[in-house]
């Protein structure tokens, strides 16, 4: 391969996965998307200080590194990186632990731990598949870069983002409900033993499915293969459509008053908490997402009267004649 070609290719592989992982979280953020430049941040985090932790603790351990996509994890194919793939989780979760507390004031409920903890799931893939083409330049001349080689490479980052998306939604959830005492140890302790576990089952399964075995065993190796790819991205599907209905109750509660301060009537609440497109525009449903949150903070001590008047002057302003996108 040709070093354009290269270069082409690394880039696809490493670039535009995350890219795609990013959009569909911003896509999913539908009331209350979170800042860019911290979105930044967390990808930051999985990309450089995860990898880093991994490193630091495989090499004081003595153990192989980890750091290759996951299904690129199995050195033989045979005897998967279990001890890697603890070590890993471990690691995307004190990231995402990190996020959880210093980014309160925005990290406030389910579906902004399942964004922060899938953004920082992505960086981490990023790191991977930069690991990955460095040690693929010196074979690029023999290797195969099948539409099957991308999809592989493309579902290992994705599962990186469930992982990380399964605790960061159970660090969501405590914030959201103000859980005190054991359930606000268990909750997030569950979401992590689930995304350990989840990443051990993924790479054993691609060994297993590696090893040749054939006949019914072999089916059942290949159905649950199928199954470790998809069954954390369904489950997080119910999750999401589950946060989105909090999401909405939270719009309901924080904007009913407003009605009398001219900055929602009755019918576009009912419509910014439907189905249906709100006449103001972009800006204006956001305006009015983040008013309506601003309140839910301060109702539980993060916020301030002064964050809740701030964006309602927003919301006003956006709907004079010459405020706002229309």
């Amino acid at each position: 391969m040709s070093g354009a070609g290269l270069v082409f290719v690394s880039a696809v592989i490493t670039i535009v996965p995350v890219l795609i992982y990013i959009w569909v979280l911003w896509v999913i953020d539908r009331y209350e998307k979170e800042p860019l430049s911290l979105l930044g941040v967390a990808l930051l985090g999985g990309a450089v200080v995860a990898p880093a932790l991994t490193a630091i603790i495989e090499r004081v351990l003595g153990l192989s590194s980890s750091l290759f996509p996951a299904l690129f994890q199995i050195y033989p194919v045979v005897r998967p990186n279990l001890t890697g793939a603890v070590i890993e989780e471990l690691t995307k979760g004190a990231v995402i632990l990190g996020a959880y507390h210093f980014l309160r004031r925005e990290y406030d409920d389910t579906l902004d731990g399942i964004v922060y903890g899938a953004t920082v799931g992505a960086g981490f893939a990023l790191a991977e598949s930069v690991l990955f083409i460095r040690d693929l330049v010196p074979h690029a001349a023999n290797a195969n870069f099948d539409p099957g080689f991308f999809f592989a490479i493309f579902m290992s980052g994705l599962t990186h983002c469930v992982f990380g998306a399964a605790f960061g939604a159970t660090l969501g959830y405590v914030r959201e409900t103000s859980a005190t005492g054991g359930m606000r140890v268990g909750v997030p302790l569950v979401g992590l033993v689930a995304a350990v576990l989840y990443h051990l089952g993924y790479v054993a399964s691609a060994a297993a499915g590696l090893a040749g075995i054939g006949g019914m065993a072999g089916m059942l190796l290949g159905l649950g293969r199928q199954v470790a790819d998809w069954a954390g991205l369904v489950m997080l599907g119910f999750v999401v459509a589950w946060a989105w209905s909090r999401e909405r109750g939270i719009l309901r509660w924080g904007l009913a008053d407003e009605t009398g301060t001219g900055a929602i009537t009755a019918d576009e609440l009912s419509t910014l908490t439907g189905t249906g497109r709100l006449v103001g525009g972009k800006s204006l449903r956001e305006a009015l997402a983040e008013l309506a949150f601003s309140k839910w903070r301060k109702s539980r001590g993060f916020g301030t009267d002064e964050d809740v008047k701030r964006q309602r002057q927003r919301v006003l302003q956006l709907r004079s004649p010459k405020g706002g996108e229309r």
